[in-house]
């Protein structure tokens, strides 16, 4: 049986992510920081970033993500999870700011190494869900736009260095209507519309979307897509 990894896998994108490749046969093994809410087929619950800062809980993790896996043929690690903590420079606190560089990249990389075994023995793939914030920001995003910056580079370095064997691409949504986005506009419909009217589309994507663009990059439908953003 085929298997994948999610990080943040309760969020609207991560369960919308969870939901199709379980739809389409695969074992799903969801990453998050509370309990699992979508009844996967496996689940860890671990704050990513401390697999950077600790490396006692770091190994107890990859053995048990390792004695998960055992049985199955691992084709794709979905980095997901992220942290988005809000301040201008003035307020900045630079612990924030490590703590979403941790979570943001540098857990994505721990767990890259973690499954880079299993993933290359199944000629697999990594999809980091990046953002936006990359290229285009706003005041108040500099840890957020910085960290989703380096993740774009860590895609690309990593698609150089393992692309003979694991393909590693990445996506950048915009707006996205998880139910946290949505509720952040209940009491401003207008402010939704004005979101809209920023993308030349004039729409928000679902998450459905972008879970189909995670599941088309993952599969082996692309076999010469690597590096690509």
């Amino acid at each position: 049986m085929f298997s994948v990894v999610v990080t943040g896998s309760n969020g609207g994108i991560g369960s919308a992510i969870c939901s199709l490749f379980k739809s389409k046969g695969y074992f799903v093994v969801g990453i998050d920081s509370f309990d699992d809410k979508n009844s996967l087929d496996a689940f860890l619950k671990n704050d990513i970033s401390k697999l950077v800062t600790d490396s006692e809980l770091r190994d107890k993790f990859i053995l048990k993500l390792e004695s998960i896996l055992i049985n199955t043929k691992l084709k794709s690690l979905i980095n997901n999870a992220a942290v988005q903590i809000l301040s201008s420079l003035d307020t900045l606190n630079v612990d924030d700011f490590r703590n979403t560089l941790d979570t943001n990249v540098t857990a994505p990389l721990v767990l890259s190494k973690a499954c880079y075994k299993e993933l290359k023995a199944n000629n697999g793939s990594i999809v980091n869900v990046g953002s936006i914030h990359s290229k285009l920001t706003k005041p108040g995003f500099i840890s957020y736009a910085t960290s989703k910056t380096a993740l774009l580079g860590l895609t690309q370095a990593m698609a150089v260095d393992i692309g003979q064997y694991i393909r590693v691409n990445a996506i950048q949504p915009a707006a996205t209507a998880t139910e946290m986005l949505l509720d952040g506009f209940k009491a401003d419909p207008n402010a939704y519309s004005n979101l809209k009217a920023f993308h030349p589309t004039k729409t928000i994507a679902t998450p459905e979307e972008i879970a189909n663009a995670v599941f088309f990059l993952a599969s082996d439908q692309c076999q010469f897509m690597n590096g690509t953003i």
